[in-house]
C-alpha cells in the first residue's frame, strides 16, 4: 500500500535540537586567552577620585551656605540687609491727618540712622496713623530710586519700613 499523501521532500527543515552524542561533551573553551588585563585599573582610579572631590566640593558649598546665613550678612542680624527697620514718630508730630513733611522727615531720620548716606524721600499725606495702615514714599537713597512702605503697627505712630 501506498502513501496516499506523498510528500517530495520528506524532511523541508532542518531539525537543530539535541542530537544524539558518542562521548562526552566538552564545553567551549574562554573567548580570550592571554594574561589578565590592567587597562582600566587608571580609569576607576580616577573616577573615584573625580568623585571624592565633587563631595567634597559640594559639602564646601553646603558650608559656606550655612556660614553665610549666620554671619553678618545672615537675617536677623540688625543691621538691615532682609530686616525690616522700626522706628516711632516723634511725640510732638500730629497724628490726625500726618502731614508728608512729617512722614518724610520720620522715614529719613530712620533710614539714616540704618547707615545710609543721602536720602531724599517724598511722603503723601496721612489720613490718619492707626494699626494696619499703610502708605508708600518715593525718593531716592544714596543715589538709586527707592520705593518704602511705611506700615503703622498702632495708633501711637510706631511703624515699620519695608522697601519695595
Amino acid at each position: 500500500m501506498s502513501d496516499p499523501n506523498p510528500s517530495p521532500n520528506p524532511a523541508p527543515y532542518a531539525y537543530y535540537g539535541p542530537q544524539p552524542t558518542s562521548g562526552p561533551v566538552t564545553p567551549p573553551g574562554p573567548m580570550l586567552v592571554g594574561p589578565a588585563s590592567n587597562a582600566y585599573r587608571g580609569l576607576t582610579i580616577a573616577a573615584f577620585v573625580m568623585s571624592a572631590l565633587a563631595l567634597l566640593g559640594v559639602v564646601a558649598i553646603a558650608a559656606l551656605g550655612l556660614l553665610a546665613s549666620l554671619g553678618p550678612f545672615g537675617p536677623g542680624d540688625g543691621t538691615g540687609g532682609t530686616v525690616p527697620l522700626t522706628g516711632t514718630l516723634p511725640s510732638t508730630t500730629t497724628l490726625a491727618p500726618l502731614s508728608g513733611d512729617d512722614l518724610q522727615r520720620a522715614v529719613s531720620t530712620r533710614i539714616t540712622q540704618d547707615g545710609a548716606g543721602a536720602v531724599d524721600m517724598t511722603c503723601p499725606q496721612t489720613r490718619q496713623v492707626a494699626q494696619n495702615v499703610t502708605t508708600v514714599c518715593h525718593g531716592t537713597i544714596d543715589g538709586d530710586e527707592w520705593a518704602v512702605v511705611v506700615f503703622f503697627e498702632d495708633a501711637d505712630g510706631a511703624f515699620t519700613l519695608l522697601p519695595a
